[in-house]
């Protein structure tokens, strides 16, 4: 079945509509249908997500594929290179540039719950970041406020957490909404 137009929408699942859902990739990238694999061109407002591309991870070896979201802001360009993890729990990033800041390499990373997921469901993952010579290892926590809520009158949109401990200490709390047929819409940073 082709879509056509974006007010396209589906009825929800049985699992759905109890709260579980079947997080895809289009609501990363904003469209729709989209699948990891499949090619994208995606530009919304300061953001570019395209790809695929094929990346040899410097610290892994492993030959990955990855997609590339540029973001261009008031402080410069930062690009991110994210991947489907192994599991497929998550997208992962895999590098990220920033003006003024070293470019940092990841191993492990869950920044995006992928696959299904329900209301108030939390996993855990073990992340190496790489910066340089430096090496630090976090502890993250992905959990799913609710996976079909709606945003703005946009309706089966999500909102998760992005929780990132170094020992005990919580280095970066992050909430994320996104929409479909748009992608991100919204972050808020928890800390502050």
């Amino acid at each position: 079945m082709a879509a056509t137009g974006a007010s396209l929408i589906l009825p929800p699942t049985m699992a759905e509509a109890a709260g579980s859902r079947n997080l895809r990739f289009g609501l990363w990238t904003g469209k729709r249908w989209s699948r990891f694999g499949n090619r994208i061109d995606v530009r919304s407002k300061s953001r570019h997500i395209h790809g695929p591309y094929s990346w040899p991870h410097p610290v892994t070896g492993e030959k990955l594929t990855i997609y590339i979201r540029d973001n261009h802001d008031k402080k410069g360009k930062r690009t991110q290179y994210f991947t489907l993890r192994e599991d497929g729990t998550a997208l992962a990033r895999v590098f990220d540039r920033r003006p003024g800041r070293p470019d940092r390499v990841f191993v492990g990373d869950a920044f995006m719950p992928q696959g299904q997921w329900s209301a108030g469901q939390s996993r855990n993952y073990t992340m190496q970041e790489y910066s340089g010579r430096s090496k630090k290892t976090y502890q993250l926590t992905l959990q799913v406020l609710d996976p079909a809520r709606t945003y703005r009158g946009v309706r089966n949109s999500m909102r998760y957490e992005w929780i990132a401990k170094s020992g005990r200490k919580v280095v970066y709390h992050e909430r994320f909404d996104y929409s479909p047929g748009v992608g991100f819409v919204r972050f808020d940073n928890r800390l502050n």
